[in-house]
Order: structure tokens, then C-alpha cells, then sequence
């Protein structure tokens, strides 16, 4: 009974094949464990500052003052997104995205797509880059912008050598601020905001707001970056529930820059704005206390920008680290130093330019590395199973046969041909 029950489970085993080995491989590897909360708050702070000054900005060119309703819409998309993800995670808790690559489609071709996502990784961080120096430029346009991509690079690679923990703790300490003062900043321009200025609601009709939706179901495919901390997390089993209440905290957290712009200069000159929800910010005065509220919103704009650089440059050199068996820390400043150099390249492209980009192309490219290519990873995993499963039970069957045949032939050899009574058959 042990010796059977000790085949069945090395046969269950053998069955996942490279899947089985990948997921050994990333635990391993893995070091050091974060909290459910820890694993969340990274999301959050990677997203929240980046996705209201620039994704609020590009649904709202589209959508106007049914950008909410692009929210909405977008979200509830993010949200199946995010759970189906989800939810495979905690059926391989233990597999990165490079085990993810190489158990669904072998070593050679999930190593080349694991590489891709090491580009694409690397190239939002470029993006991140290109697009906080020119906000900076603006702040302080005496600054060059060179001075602003390398000091944002360098704390996002230092933060990357230091491994997966102080990079989360780093996160959960500062964010809680980060997501007060922005509270805070919607809060205190209500007085000069006029709600009506949301009507009619779906004055130019459906087309515009499904338009305005692809931007935000992009942002939630560029979720795919945190497969890369899930074989860290602890209890994985309770990600798919608790992703349902992440989506909806981003929607809480997205609602109000999507309206603020709109109700407080109308649509037109909210949607002409390059940047609504800072502009939102410059007009908020507090009398004898604080003369200019908009120092804090740099403040959301670097810190978040760096959070996303941090997160990005982390899942590029740990896939790469995995994949070639070395320690993730090792590429860190090489990476960095190639965003930034891709980066560079970029700043002499107008910021209308990046916009039109992000708006049209790159949302087709978030969409098929964020959806396209893990769905399709999940389902060349399930064929390969059930193959393996199939073939198992096929030699199974076979050496029962085999083992049958040889007791008959073994029985009939020790009775000289005759029946265990001793009737000639």
C-alpha cells in the first residue's frame, strides 16, 4: 500500500513535467516571504500616482465627463483580469513568470518569451522615466532632465539590490502619506467644483467611453510585472478573494481624479490640460496655512514614479536572474543603466507624441503581454497536463498488462503446463 501510494504520487508528479521542475527551481530561490498587505500595497503604489497623472489624463482625451464611466467599465474588466490571474497563482503558488514561460511552453520558447518580458519590463521603465523628467522640466525648467532620469533611476536601482523586502517595506511605509495627501488634495477643492458640469452622461455616447476603458484595462494588464512577486507571498491561496477587493479600492482611488479635473474647469479645458489632476492640485489654497498645495502633488509624482520604477526594474531582473540561474541583484545596475539609456533616447520626443503612443499602440501591447500571452501560457499548461496525464495512464496500463502476462507465463511454467488443480487445459 506505501509502496503504491509512493509510485502514485511520483507519477503525479512526473505528470506536470517542466512545470513541477520550474516551480522547484522558484522556491529554491525564494528568500524571503511578504505579507498579503506588503503584496497589495505594492500593486497600489506602483499604479495609484502614475495612473492619475497619466492614464486619468488619456481615457479622459477620449471620454471626457464620462471618464468615470471609462473607470467603471475598465475596472470591472480588471477585475476578471485579476482574478483569473489570481487564481492560477494560487494553483502554482510557487511560479514565476519564467516558470510560468518555461513550464507552458518548454525551456528554448519560454526562455525567448521570458526575455521579451525582460524588454518590455525595461522599456515601461524607460517610459516612466521619459515622462517624470518632462513633468519635472516644468516644475523646475532651469533642472535638466538628464539630472531627474538618473537621481529617480538610481534610488529605484538601489531599492532593487536590496532585495524584495526593503523594497515592499519601503512601500507600506510611505504610502499611507502618499494616499492621504491625496485624499486631502480632492477633498479640499470640493468647494470650488461644480457637479452639474458631469451632465448629460453619455452626451457623445458609448464609443467614446469604450475607448476611454482600454486605457485603464491596460493599466490593470501591466499587472503582470507582479507575477514575479507571488512565489514571495504568503498564504497565496487568499490572493483571488483579496484581488477582488483590490479592484475595488483602485476604482475608490481612481473616482475622484477622473471627476475632480472635469467639475472644477469643465470638459473642455480639462481635456486640453496635460496634466488635469496636478493643475486640480495648483488651485487648492489653504488661507495662514499653506499657500501652495502643489509641492505635494511633485511629491505623488516622483514617489509614485518611483515605486513603478522600483517594481518594474525588480521584475526585469529577476526573470532575467532566474532564467540564466543567477542572483536577480546581479543585473540590477545594468538594467538601470540600459532604461536609462533608453530613456534618454526618448526625451527628445514631444510629450504629445508619448501620449498618442500610450493611446493607441502600446495599449494593444499592454493588452497582449498583460492578457494575451498569459492566457495562452494557462491553456498550453492544461493541454500539456492532460497529455502527460494521458501518456501516464497509457504506461500504466501497458506494464499492468506486461506484469499480468509474465505471472501466467510463470504460473504454467511451474505447474509443467497444467492447471493448479492438475487438469491439462
Amino acid at each position: 500500500m506505501a509502496m503504491h501510494a509512493a509510485q502514485t504520487q511520483t507519477g503525479g508528479t512526473n505528470t506536470t513535467g517542466g512545470e513541477g521542475q520550474s516551480q522547484g527551481q522558484a522556491q529554491g530561490k525564494t528568500q524571503t516571504t511578504i505579507s498579503l498587505l506588503q503584496y497589495f500595497m505594492v500593486v497600489i503604489a506602483s499604479i495609484t500616482a502614475f495612473g492619475h497623472f497619466v492614464y486619468v489624463h488619456l481615457a479622459m482625451m477620449y471620454a471626457g465627463r464620462d471618464t468615470w464611466l471609462s473607470l467603471t467599465l475598465g475596472c470591472l474588466i480588471g477585475l476578471m483580469i485579476t482574478y483569473l490571474s489570481l487564481v492560477h497563482v494560487a494553483k502554482y503558488p510557487k511560479l514565476s513568470l519564467t516558470g510560468l514561460m518555461q513550464a507552458a511552453f518548454g525551456r528554448w520558447v519560454g526562455g525567448a518569451m521570458t526575455s521579451l518580458y525582460v524588454v518590455y519590463f525595461l522599456f515601461l521603465v524607460a517610459l516612466t522615466l521619459k515622462l517624470v523628467a518632462g513633468f519635472m522640466t516644468v516644475i523646475y525648467p532651469t533642472t535638466p532632465s538628464v539630472a531627474f532620469v538618473f537621481s529617480v533611476l538610481a534610488v529605484g536601482a538601489w531599492a532593487c539590490t536590496k532585495g524584495i523586502e526593503v523594497l515592499t517595506r519601503t512601500m507600506q511605509i510611505i504610502l499611507p502619506f502618499l494616499i492621504a495627501m491625496g485624499v486631502a488634495a480632492s477633498l479640499l477643492s470640493i468647494k470650488d467644483k461644480d457637479f452639474t458640469d458631469l451632465l448629460p452622461i453619455l452626451y457623445h455616447g458609448w464609443p467614446p467611453v469604450f475607448a476611454g476603458s482600454l486605457i485603464f484595462i491596460a493599466m490593470f494588464a501591466e499587472m503582470i510585472v507582479f507575477r514575479t512577486f507571488t512565489p514571495h507571498v504568503q498564504s497565496p491561496e487568499k490572493l483571488p478573494r483579496y484581488g477582488i477587493l483590490l479592484t475595488g479600492i483602485i476604482w475608490a482611488m481612481f473616482l475622484l481624479p477622473c471627476i475632480g479635473p472635469i467639475v472644477l474647469f469643465g470638459e473642455t479645458i480639462a481635456k486640453s490640460l496635460a496634466f488635469p489632476t496636478y493643475t486640480e492640485i495648483q488651485y487648492i489654497q489653504i488661507q495662514n496655512i499653506i499657500e501652495r498645495f502643489d509641492i505635494f502633488g511633485v511629491l505623488l509624482w516622483t514617489n509614485g514614479s518611483f515605486f513603478r520604477i522600483a517594481a518594474y526594474l525588480y521584475g526585469a531582473t529577476s526573470s532575467l536572474g532566474e532564467l540564466v540561474g543567477e542572483n536577480a541583484t546581479t543585473f540590477a545596475v545594468p538594467a538601470a543603466m540600459l532604461a536609462g539609456g533608453a530613456a534618454l533616447c526618448m526625451l527628445p520626443t514631444s510629450r504629445e507624441e508619448i501620449y498618442h503612443y500610450m493611446s493607441t499602440s502600446y495599449v494593444w501591447l499592454s493588452l497582449a503581454a498583460g492578457m494575451g500571452i498569459p492566457l495562452l501560457a494557462a491553456g498550453m499548461m492544461s493541454i500539456r497536463k492532460l497529455v502527460n496525464k494521458s501518456n501516464a495512464g497509457g504506461q500504466k496500463g501497458g506494464s499492468g498488462k506486461q506484469q499480468k502476462h509474465n505471472s501466467g507465463s510463470d504460473n504454467r511454467r511451474r505447474s509443467g503446463g497444467r492447471s493448479p488443480r492438475g487438469v491439462v487445459e
